[in-house]
């Protein structure tokens, strides 16, 4: 199972599944790690992975379309991350 980490004010943690949407915006590198950190309290940081949650859906209707612009800067806002926790 997958577990999505969520600001405060949308409940904390969730499974992917119950992630909400809204994938156009780009958190600060800062808040991603101090997530990290509170899910390294419970879980191991060796099985705790990133990804970006969405934004990368197929074109089509209905579908969560945001800029290749935002795309790109999600992408290399996970690697950044990623380099900096692991």
């Amino acid at each position: 199972m997958l577990c999505a980490l969520r600001p405060p004010e949308s409940g904390g943690y969730a499974t992917a599944a119950e992630a909400p949407p809204g994938g156009g915006q780009v958190e600060p590198a800062g808040e991603l790690i101090a997530r990290i950190d509170e899910a390294a309290r419970y879980v191991g940081r060796e099985r705790l992975g990133l990804s970006t949650q969405c934004g990368f859906s197929p074109v089509s209707i209905g579908a969560n379309l945001i800029s290749e612009d935002t795309q790109q800067r999600k992408l290399e806002l996970v690697a950044e991350v990623a380099h900096q926790v692991w």
